[in-house]
Formats: C-alpha cells, sequence, structure tokens
C-alpha cells in the first residue's frame, strides 16, 4: 500500500523561503531516494506545501525521520505533516509537465 505524506512548511521569512525552495528542488531526490512521487508547492511567500509518495509505510517512516531531524535542526522553519492513502490519482499524460520549473 503506498503511504502519501503531506508536509506544510512555515519560514520566518521570504529569504529564507526561497533558499530553502531551491534547497529543495536541487537536493530533495538525494534526501528522499525512496519516494516514488515529490512536489513541492509555494503556497505563499514564507510557506510551502510538500506531497510525497512512498511504497510502503516501512519507507514513509525512514523518509519522517529524515525530515523531522531537518526540520528539528533548523531554527528559522516550522512544520507538521498528516498522511493517508491515495483514492485517486489521474496524471493527464499529453501535456502534464509543460511549464513546470525544475
Amino acid at each position: 500500500m503506498s503511504v502519501t505524506r503531506i508536509n506544510m512548511i512555515e519560514f520566518d521569512n521570504e529569504t529564507v523561503a526561497d533558499t530553502r525552495a531551491a534547497e529543495y528542488q536541487k537536493n530533495a531526490r538525494k534526501q528522499f531516494p525512496e519516494a516514488d512521487l515529490l512536489i513541492a508547492i509555494r503556497t505563499s511567500p514564507t510557506s510551502a506545501m510538500t506531497i510525497s509518495v512512498y511504497p510502503n509505510e516501512e519507507t514513509a517512516e525512514r523518509a519522517l525521520e529524515m525530515r523531522d531531524k531537518r526540520i528539528d535542526s533548523e531554527r528559522d522553519i516550522s512544520g507538521w505533516h498528516m498522511e493517508g492513502e491515495i483514492s485517486l490519482f489521474d496524471l493527464k499524460q499529453d501535456h502534464c509537465l509543460d511549464g513546470l520549473s525544475g
């Protein structure tokens, strides 16, 4: 069973958010190699949402430990998460990635 995790992250200011977003874009795949899907969404100048999908609970837990370590070690970010099962995944194939950066 796939496990999906949604993270909401709040940054102290826009500069920190810009820096962290660039770092995540560059390093997310290395930091979370077992994830089947990684999506980052900038929800405001100082906040972001990430969505990640893992093949099972075991890999999701390993990623959560990594996430918690990172957030706990940073003074300029705070966040929370929730997780669940995907009930619909419909990806339009013909142009779904047009306009994405990264």
